[in-house]
């Protein structure tokens, strides 16, 4: 629980901190039924605003302050599809790494095909493509 004395801000303060939390766990929820009632096609995007408004709540309750309103990720195009990658940037998910004290590399692209390969359920696909590609 919260001291009333924290140093960080008014009491008038934590409840805004508390209004925005509520809100986007809310939202979190919501997305996440969306999701489930979507296709392939569009259930990843609502997943990712529901983790997206997750992680915003909880930031702002573990900082006991509104979260950066950018997501953090810098898009890098690719004519390969799976070639597309992400950079890390001020915002969203560079404060929820902080805030785990998660290690990271400044200069860190996390490709599609990074991702992808990292989802327990593909990983089985992605071990025989390597290999196909190995005796190509």
């Amino acid at each position: 629980m919260r001291s009333s004395s924290h140093p960080l801000g008014t009491e008038e303060d934590w409840q805004r901190v508390v209004k925005y939390a509520v809100a986007r766990v809310r939202q979190a929820v919501e997305f996440r039924q969306a999701a489930c009632g979507s296709s392939i096609l569009t259930s990843p995007l609502a997943l990712y605003y529901s983790f997206l408004n997750m992680t915003r709540g909880f930031l702002a309750l573990r900082q006991e302050r509104l979260p950066a309103p950018d997501h953090g990720l810098k898009y890098h195009g690719d004519s390969d599809l799976l070639s597309n990658s992400a950079s890390l940037r001020k915002g969203t998910f560079q404060d929820y790494l902080d805030a785990l004290g998660a290690r990271r590399h400044s200069a860190l692209r996390i490709s599609l095909e990074d991702a992808l390969s990292r989802i327990i359920e593909l990983f089985p696909d992605y071990s025989i493509l390597r290999k196909e590609e190995d005796q190509l």
